[in-house]
């Protein structure tokens, strides 16, 4: 990982499984990465209602970090 990997809040866990936002926020409207399993996925959010992708991701969609439970 480069330094920009090692210190990017989008691909990295915040709180409770969830990583920074990528947009939004969590009390309103946004999409980001959540780690389930060992695995990230991209999710989002309108309000109450969160949808969560089938496939986990490959990479960080701002930094390009490998996120594959085996690429750190």
């Amino acid at each position: 990982m480069n330094k920009q990997q090692r210190n990017c809040p989008y691909c990295h866990e915040q709180a409770d499984h969830y990583a920074e936002p990528i947009t939004g926020d969590f009390n309103d409207i946004g999409c980001g990465l959540i780690n389930a399993d060992g695995d990230w996925y991209m999710s989002s959010w309108d309000f109450d209602v969160m949808k969560v992708a089938d496939e986990p991701a490959v990479s960080c969609p701002v930094c390009g970090r490998n996120l594959r439970s085996d690429g750190e």
